[in-house]
């Protein structure tokens, strides 16, 4: 994992520099609801509600424990749309809209669904990924300009792409008439019509900032590429020399291998994997599904 960003949250007096993370987290979130927030009622859980309910995004866990909602051990988002103010559904940006699911708050409204996009991030520290997709209708629509707030946070950046769109990132910016827009933009840009994909995570650090010492949240990313070192590109037709392996095996295979990507986990195992997910049979299209995440991968434009 990459550290895209790191977001202040708390300034430490002097005496607490020394304390653990884990003890200065206490005070501070409730339940383990690690957002920020002037009402406690407003959940991570709350903030997802809203994105699914207004349609901007796709949501999928994977829990740890099927009896435990709250067990997710790893997740997929497809950004659908990303709504303006100047296109919000109702008359003004302070209208309560009621949710579809019970909950308390029951309401939202544009600065609770702008807030979101943030706050449904913080599933868990250091242990949870997302994996970031588009669909094809964003990657063609204009972007609203409060978005690139959020990518200048949680975006993609020239470290995780794939070898190929690292040398095609100038030609599209002058195809674009971007090139002398801040490097955000122009990434988010690049990601969202290119579709590159890339896995995010989140922990907390204590950092300095102006010599002053804060809890802090630490943004990691991740590409990922497969580049198959020694072994045939499936899309070639050519056959893996090895047996191939049940679905349900390989699907608990990738799944053991996607819960620890950033436990130094071993990539050549990853793309061997990803190769034999490609062998298989058709599927459904489920991130879940071993072989539409390795499509995804190998292909970003699928």
């Amino acid at each position: 994992m990459i550290s895209l960003n790191i977001i202040p949250i708390l300034a430490l007096d002097k005496e607490y520099e020394g304390y653990e993370v884990k003890h200065l987290l206490k005070p501070i979130y409730t339940n383990r609801n690690y957002v920020e927030t002037d009402n406690s009622l407003k959940t991570r859980r709350y903030f997802e509600f809203i994105l699914i309910d207004t349609g901007s995004l796709e949501i999928e866990h994977e829990l740890a424990d099927k009896s435990d909602p709250e067990s997710i051990a790893y997740s997929k988002l497809t950004i659908k749309k990303i709504l303006s103010p100047y296109n919000w559904p109702v008359d003004h940006l302070q209208t309560p809209i009621n949710l579809s699911k019970r909950s308390n708050p029951q309401t939202y409204n544009w600065f609770d669904y702008k807030n979101a996009w943030i706050n449904f991030m913080y599933v868990r520290p250091t242990t949870h990924t997302w994996f970031i997709k588009y669909c094809p209708e964003v990657s063609a629509s204009i972007i609203p300009r409060w978005f690139y707030e959020w990518w200048s946070l949680f975006g993609g950046n020239k470290q995780v792409m794939p070898r190929q769109f690292v040398e095609n990132y100038p030609q599209f910016q002058a195809e674009e008439g971007i090139s002398t827009l801040p490097e955000h933009i122009k990434l988010c840009k690049y990601f969202i019509k290119r579709r590159l994909f890339y896995i995010l995570s989140w922990t907390f650090v204590i950092a300095d900032f102006d010599r002053i010492k804060f809890l802090s949240k630490e943004i990691r990313i991740k590409g990922w590429s497969p580049t198959r070192k020694g072994n045939p590109s499936p899309s070639k037709g050519k056959e893996i020399s090895q047996a191939s392996p049940s679905k349900s095996d390989l699907k608990k295979r990738l799944e053991k291998a996607l819960s620890k990507l950033d436990e130094n986990p071993d990539e050549a195992a990853i793309n061997q994997l990803l190769d034999e997910a490609s062998s298989q049979s058709d599927d459904n299209g489920d991130m879940l599904n071993p072989k539409a995440l390795a499509r995804s991968y190998l292909n970003p434009f699928d």
